[in-house]
């Protein structure tokens, strides 16, 4: 290899290298507020089931923990999603209401659905171009966590459909599966990634498809118990799939 094309490779490893330190931040941050409102929106659709309210508790503690490390490679970007963020914190709680049930308050609800769409917002600003493997597992996970959220925040709202907002269609499942469907294909088709991988790429597309249909078009009938346990199963595959790349 001459000096040339030495010195090419060298820049496009460090450009990685700074890519994945910017966005990664901001990419588990994303990750950890989307399974926060999946958990928040189950404790209201199980009447406050506390296996929920643990999960919520320590993703969003996740998210925080995240969003502060995010602070340290973006100050500028990473204050608009903070006093968002702390803004929001304290009221996400559910409320008794006699006769109801457990009751979230909608202008909460509108918050945080807000604040799940400026989290994306920026990370897909931060995520044009190509991507290693790695980033690309890593952005499944995000994609489908965030399109599980939308679908336990529609789920749980008594308009169902009708809660979202013009502003709220920054989140475009139909899209985003999409996206997910071309990343499986890819990586499926990728005859370098071992077959450790490719078998648990087999799984994460099996489980995929199950739930595709209901994050899609918000299917109300859809068994709310088996999406959550289907997204995380999802998740940690592609997860344990990223971490054997990233090593490899």
């Amino acid at each position: 290899m001459n000096k040339i094309s030495q010195g090419l490779l060298l820049l496009v490893v460090m450009w990685h290298s700074a890519f994945t330190y910017a966005v990664e931040p901001l990419s588990q941050h994303a990750l950890a507020v989307s399974q926060s409102m999946s958990a928040f929106y189950m404790v209201s659709l199980t009447e406050g089931d506390k296996r929920y309210i643990r999960e919520f508790e320590e993703y969003a503690n996740v998210a925080e923990s995240y969003l502060k490390q995010y602070q340290t490679v973006n100050s500028v970007k990473a204050a608009e999603l903070a006093n968002q963020w702390f803004e929001l914190r304290p009221h996400l709680k559910h409320e008794y209401v006699e006769g109801t049930g457990l009751f979230i308050d909608n202008t909460t609800r509108y918050q945080f659905r807000s604040y799940l769409s400026s989290v994306y917002e920026q990370l897909i600003q931060q995520t044009t171009g190509e991507m290693a493997d790695a980033d690309r597992l890593t952005n499944m996970a995000v994609q489908v966590e965030v399109m599980s959220a939308r679908f336990f925040d529609v789920a749980s709202a008594l308009q169902g459909t009708l809660s979202i907002r013009s502003e709220d269609i920054g989140i475009d499942p139909k899209k985003m599966a999409r996206t997910v469907n071309e990343n499986l294909e890819l990586l499926q088709g990728n005859q370098q990634i071992s077959k450790n991988v490719q078998r648990d790429l087999r799984s994460i597309n099996t489980k995929w498809k199950f739930i595709e249909e209901t994050l899609t078009n918000y299917n109300g009938e859809a068994a709310v118990f088996l999406v959550y346990f289907n997204k995380k199963q999802i998740t940690k595959l592609l997860v344990k799939s990223q971490e054997t790349i990233a090593q490899a």
